[in-house]
């Protein structure tokens, strides 16, 4: 059964006379959280092809929805914890830049919150799935961080032959398509998840074939699901074939059994097997869904090429507390795009075009280190504040850009002025690639 027939009427429309509309989304850790206004109220969602359904996980600071109470159910996800207790709303009105459903059934989170906020530098309120890309043609643009939906495929027609086609299928309101993964000198056919709400590269599922196991991998934290923390190995695969690009050495994760609690793998049934494509792979891409086609089109961005490595500091940061910083900058310095903006201003302009700017930014603490990691043989403990990194004072860091270079600039060297209880304190070290 397929996404839109499993809909029937209901489902995500274009106002009358919009042929295509466009709707810009902020990009943190290779994951898309879109702004979308649950019966009048802006929330942020992660755009997830994996996710069969949407679902609301965090209501802190909402005062009031207007959802409408049904039966309630239990439903799990990746993570530790046992399955937690849900309820269906229906007839809800979803509304992202005029992309409207009118008669939406989201789940809802009874009795609990999971705020990703301090993971991801940005407050997250729930998933979007199968619905928003049911019914048209949806381009994600990650090197511009917009989406655009078209009523007519034709309209993209000419660009779409720049492209390369590689068929899809939807299964479970989810999509998939076969890709190509070469490890040890072996070559396996894979059905593999189009998973935009997955940030790393890779995701290889028990059980593993023996084709393609990794001979070298290392225990890590690999994230937070709908059910707690994802726990795993990391590795390497020699080569990703999507359709007939190719990437080269790249990371992939191999959650542990126990984190997936939503998965039934009967281990005897080899095709049965399945991975998914995620976040940092795509955002090499510009992406187009078709889902009523069943067809995904990949165009190369100028980043294809680039290395694929691992947290090569060996840390997890959190957002902590919110600070109030004072800075001087130049009057005639206009404001960029970032995770925390400019709130306020005072002060007056003085005849060198300086000007007083307080600034809101949350702290950085670190949330993991991993043992053996350079940070950990730098001596970085859980709970640590990061108040510099290199020459970029602590006003100006967020979550996103810090986190970034833990992946960039292999054997770079990096410099944190950390606050641990009432000490200050520098220290150095090496990004080494793990694998």
């Amino acid at each position: 059964m397929n996404c839109f027939s499993a809909l029937g009427q209901q489902g995500f429309s274009l106002p009358d006379g919009v042929d295509e509309v466009t709707i810009p989304f902020t990009r943190s850790q290779n994951l898309i959280v879109i702004p979308v206004k649950v019966n009048g109220t802006a929330l942020n969602f992660i755009l997830d092809t994996g996710a069969s359904r949407s679902i609301i996980f965090n209501l802190q600071e909402i005062d009031s929805l207007e959802l409408r109470t049904g039966q309630p159910l239990k439903i799990s996800g990746y993570g530790e914890r046992k399955p937690f207790d849900v309820y269906y709303s229906d007839k809800n009105v979803l509304d992202i830049y005029g992309y409207s459903n009118k008669n939406a059934g989201l789940f809802v989170m009874a009795n609990d919150n999971i705020n990703l906020s301090g993971f991801l530098g940005v407050t997250i309120h729930g998933l979007m799935g199968c619905d928003f890309f049911a019914d048209f043609l949806v381009v994600i643009d990650y090197e511009n961080e917009v989406l655009k939906l078209y009523r007519d495929p034709s309209f993209l027609k000419r660009k779409l032959r720049r492209s390369t086609r590689i068929p899809i299928t939807i299964k479970n309101r989810k999509p998939y398509f076969q890709s190509v993964v070469q490890n040890n000198g072996s070559e396996i056919e894979l059905n593999t998840l189009i998973d935009t709400g997955n940030g790393d590269a890779l995701w290889l599922l028990p059980p593993l074939k023996k084709a393609v196991t990794p001979n070298k991998s290392f225990e890590d934290f690999l994230g937070m699901g709908l059910s707690g923390k994802v726990k795993g190995q990391r590795s390497k695969v020699d080569r990703v074939y999507l359709g007939k690009h190719k990437l080269n050495k790249v990371t992939v994760s191999l959650p542990e059994m126990e984190s997936l609690t939503n998965r039934k793998v009967d281990v005897n049934q080899e095709e049965d097997y399945k991975g998914s494509i995620g976040g940092e792979v795509l955002s090499r891409f510009k992406v187009v869904l078709d889902y009523k086609n069943e067809s995904m089109y990949l165009r190369p961005e100028s980043n294809l090429e680039e290395g694929f490595f691992y947290n090569m500091a060996g840390l997890e940061l959190i957002e902590g507390d919110l600070e109030v910083f004072t800075t001087i900058e130049n009057a005639k310095t206009e404001s960029t795009k970032g995770n925390y903006g400019r709130v306020n201003t005072e002060g007056s302009f003085q005849p060198n075009s300086r000007r007083r700017v307080i600034k809101i930014t949350p702290k950085l603490l670190i949330s993991y280190v991993r043992p053996e990691s350079p940070a950990d043989e730098a001596g970085l403990k859980v709970g640590d504040e990061i108040i510099k990194v290199n020459s970029v004072s602590q006003s100006s860091l967020s979550l996103t850009n810090v986190s970034k270079k833990f992946f960039r600039k292999p054997y770079s060297t990096i410099r944190f002025t950390v606050k641990r209880g009432e000490a200050i304190f520098k220290v150095k070290f090496e990004l080494v690639p793990v694998i």
